[in-house]
């Protein structure tokens, strides 16, 4: 999602982008470092149980991939 939202700021001059809360701080994470796009709210200030069972998972399935 983070690099689809990149790859269409040239076409744009101002967009508004909505994730759902799962989505949330992995693409907020991703464009925080961008020098074109101002991320206003990259992390939620609280998320619910499940938002934060799918980060664990998926940090979990992410740092199995840097090992291989």
């Amino acid at each position: 999602m983070a690099e689809t939202v990149q790859s269409r700021v040239g076409n744009v001059e101002t967009a508004c982008v909505v994730l759902g809360e799962s989505h949330h701080i992995g693409v907020g994470k991703k464009l925080i470092d961008s020098d074109r796009i101002d991320v206003l709210n990259p992390t939620p200030d609280d998320l619910g149980l499940l938002a934060k069972f799918n980060i664990y998972v998926w940090d979990f399935i992410d740092s199995a991939r840097d090992r291989l």
